[in-house]
């Protein structure tokens, strides 16, 4: 009988003996935390993206890394408690906002700000985008789909490498402790403990993220759950090798038998 991946002599068994379910199961995970990224993004983020690009001044275009409106202005277009956006090419001006993720969109650079302060992305260098609504509206609504599907599928491919990347820089590591433990090992098996013990830590981030997006936790605790689900999967990892098959002893070549028929 072999246990489900979710307790550490389930993890240590799949490693040993179940190739193709794990591959499966990691595969079913990032679906999972794709969904649960995407719903996010779809439910908090985009509705007000798609506001805002209703609301942006009228002629406004994005030229020689420069974003100049038709008359300085300095407004927030739309905002919700996780993200705003905003309008400032009026430098005497500030924005307030208050929300978790801060993008304003000034006339020199792209400022994207949190808890930490403000990060500035210079505009693209010899490209012209017109931000003008009546243009980027109809533009955007007829292709979100596809951006949605495409962000969606690069985000469960992205996981599924990651994971698999983590697995690999770890292998040398978990095979020393396996030698010192006594513990039979290949590479395969070290690999497939190390990717199955990230799965765990990984759903908890899913479901943090989603008390997240029902506004159950605020920002700093979402980051404090992200902090502790990274010595987490350390923690799960030294735990399923204890529990991987001990190495048999090499059998004695003076056996009692043999004791027994020199006495005799």
């Amino acid at each position: 009988h072999m246990s489900f991946p979710c307790t550490f002599r389930g993890i240590a068994d799949w490693a040993d003996q179940f190739r193709t379910g794990v591959l499966i199961y990691t595969l079913a995970m990032g679906f999972l935390i794709a969904s649960v990224v995407g719903w996010f993004l779809w439910t908090q983020w985009l509705p007000v993206w798609e506001s805002s690009l209703a609301q942006l001044p009228a002629g406004s275009v994005i030229e020689k890394q420069r974003f100049p409106t038709p008359t300085p202005t300095s407004v927030s277009l739309t905002s919700n408690r996780f993200i705003s956006i905003s309008v400032r090419t009026d430098p005497q001006s500030e924005i307030s906002a208050t929300s978790d993720v801060r993008v304003i969109l000034d006339e020199s650079d792209l400022r994207v700000g949190s808890l930490f302060g403000y990060m500035l992305l210079p505009y693209p260098e010899g490209y012209i985008i017109d931000l003008d609504p009546v243009q980027l509206q109809p533009w955007w609504l007829s292709r979100s789909y596809f951006f949605y599907l495409g962000g969606f599928t690069l985000i469960w491919i992205g996981f599924s490498v990651l994971w698999r990347v983590i697995a690999a820089i770890y292998w040398v590591p978990v095979f020393i402790l396996t030698y010192l433990w006594g513990r039979t090992s290949s590479v395969g098996t070290i690999f497939r403990l190390n990717l199955l013990s990230l799965m765990p830590p990984a759903l908890f981030m899913t479901v943090a993220l989603a008390l997240y997006g029902l506004e159950q936790l605020n920002l700093q605790e979402f980051l404090v759950a992200n902090a502790i689900h990274i010595p987490m999967g350390w923690g799960i990892i030294l735990l399923s090798v204890r529990k991987l098959e001990v190495r048999s002893l090499r059998p004695s070549t003076d056996s009692s038998e043999s004791k027994k028929t020199r006495t005799n």
